[in-house]
């Protein structure tokens, strides 16, 4: 078995005694210090930080950009944001992109996402670029009060794309909004320059190191799944459950398809901070707003949600 890759900023994550996981073939910090559910919550409050170095990118022009553009459904050069990728009606990933030309897009996929993009795309229009660029989010409340202590000027740009520097070190910048409404910007920069752009960031008051459990609790939120799920080649579903006593990781859960019943472990469980709200996420077959059980407390329940490839 290969050794998971690690990105530029592995070693002050390390140093910092972050939580490594893997994700995909890299090891990425799920969470620091204070915890995922209290990074997720200081986003309400303040900025966090999360390392994305290990983001597959990919520049895609000719037929490629063309099938880009009619994915995404940018209007202009400069427009960015995530959006749905989906194949058959059911979700794969939600990329982001930048599109950097005329027939040029600038693209970021979840860790492990080579293979299906080449399912996907012409290779032959499609450069890697994962050596070259690194990526950061930096999003929260308190977003664009962090970039404006570097200079960064912000107006009605969010959607689009420009041009900035983070103590010297030139980035892309894509202002974006999450669907909490917290402001979120993406910075793409030279690889080798990740730690002076996390540096700097994180050494600006109020900002927080976040893993991707305090990113995965927003993407579940927006009914996607943990970024760790993304591209793991099997059926997963989503639940949201309703019941007051959680299920575990591990546990076991059952729901109907087409009348019969189908049984399954819970691969990923979290709960929303601040509220009652828990994702359940497993594998099988999926049947829309089908009720999902747990055999030894059947009084207990949720609902799926959504089916991933």
């Amino acid at each position: 078995m290969a050794s998971p890759n690690k990105t530029p900023l592995f070693d002050y994550h390390f140093e910092v005694g972050a939580k490594m996981v893997p994700v995909g073939n890299w090891t990425m910090p799920f969470q620091f210090g204070d915890g995922y559910k209290a990074e997720y919550m200081h986003a309400f409050e303040g900025t966090c930080i999360t390392d994305f170095c290990c983001a597959e990118i990919y520049r895609m022009t000719g037929a490629n950009a063309e099938k880009m553009q009619k994915i995404t459904e940018f209007a202009a050069v400069g427009d960015c944001g995530f959006f749905e990728w989906k194949k058959e009606d059911r979700l794969i990933d939600t990329p982001f992109a930048v599109c950097m030309a005329e027939g040029d897009f600038l693209t970021a996929f979840a860790p492990s996402g080579k293979k299906i993009c080449s399912e996907e795309f012409d290779a032959a229009e499609m450069q890697e670029l994962s050596e070259i660029f690194g990526c950061i989010a930096v999003w929260g409340s308190g977003c664009y009060e962090t970039l404006s202590k570097f200079g960064i000027e912000f107006g009605d740009w969010c959607g689009r794309s420009k041009k900035i520097e983070i103590d010297s070190v030139r980035c892309i910048a894509c202002d974006v909004e999450l669907d909490d409404g917290l402001p979120c910007v993406m910075l793409f920069f030279d690889r080798e320059k990740a730690d002076d752009v996390w540096i700097a960031l994180f050494n600006t008051a109020g900002v927080w190191a976040a893993g991707l459990g305090a990113w995965d609790l927003l993407r579940l939120q927006q009914i996607q799944p943990p970024y760790n799920a993304v591209n793991c080649r099997l059926p997963l579903l989503l639940c949201r459950w309703n019941g007051r006593k959680y299920p575990s990781k591990l546990a076991k859960v059952e729901w109907s398809v087409k009348n019969e019943i189908r049984q399954s472990q819970v691969i990923y469980a979290s709960v929303v901070p601040d509220t009652d709200e828990m994702f359940l996420l497993f594998s099988g077959e999926f049947e829309a707003d089908s009720v999902v059980k747990m055999p030894e407390n059947p009084a207990e329940s949720g609902v799926l949600l959504e089916q991933y490839c």
